[in-house]
Parts: C-alpha cells; structure tokens; sequence
C-alpha cells in the first residue's frame, strides 16, 4: 500500500462498516485481542440471474492464529450473513500466486470463473511496437 492509502485505510473501514447491505466480523482472542476480520458485501445487479450476490472484499487472520480454523468460522458466519439476506452466489478476489489464499478458497469450494488480468502500460506498448498479434 502506498502511505496515502495507509493514511485512507481507517476512512475506508469506516465506510464498509456503515454502507448498507455490509457485514463486519471479528475475530478476538482473550490474551492477543483482534486476530482475524472479513469484509463482505451484498451485490445487486439486476442484468443476472440471481440478482444478488455476495462479496468477500478482505480476508485476514493474524499469521499466528491461521491454520487454527479462525477463517473458517469467519466466512461460516459470513455466509449465515448472505444466508439470511437470500444469497446464494458468492464472489471474492484475491492476487495470482498467493498460494495461501488459493489453497484456502478452493477448499472452501471457490474455482475461478472471471480471471482479471493486468500489465504496465510499457509493456503492452513494447508487444505492441513488435507487431505482436493474435
């Protein structure tokens, strides 16, 4: 994150925890306080059926408590979340090549079905300026 975003991040919770249709859960634990959060959203866009899906927009649990079934509670009771609200697709995002996160989804059932890709500028210009074509 750039220092500007840092200096944004507080706002940026802020907002999520007071936008509608948002849900927030925490994880804490007795000696080391909050280990773990999640982010999710309700998604309406009546161009698909069904309508409404639900967000995982963050996912993070302290490095010290993974593997001790913290994310797992915390997308459980996220779907009860989604649950209640009567949706029944969910959606996340998460970098290519972060091998933690793709282990963790796909055991959560998640496989890709939109891949969004990037380059620098520079990089589609260089292709580009050799004629590459397809």
């Amino acid at each position: 994150m750039s220092p500007e975003a840092r200096g944004n991040l507080k706002g940026q919770i802020a907002a999520r925890l007071n936008a509608t249709g948002s849900c927030t859960l925490v994880a804490e634990h007795a000696m080391d306080g909050v280990i773990g959060v999640i982010f999710g959203r309700i998604i309406s866009n009546n161009r698909y059926i069904p309508s409404l899906a639900g967000q995982v927009d963050q996912l993070f649990v302290q490095p010290d408590h993974r593997r001790a079934r913290v994310a797992s509670r915390l997308v459980h009771e996220l779907c009860q979340f989604f649950a209640d609200h009567q949706v029944e697709q969910i959606t996340l995002r998460y970098a290519e090549g972060n091998k933690e996160a793709t282990r963790f989804w796909a055991a959560m059932g998640f496989a890709p079905r939109i891949v969004t890709a990037g380059a620098s500028r520079h990089t589609v210009e260089a292709h580009l300026a050799r004629g590459h074509r397809q």
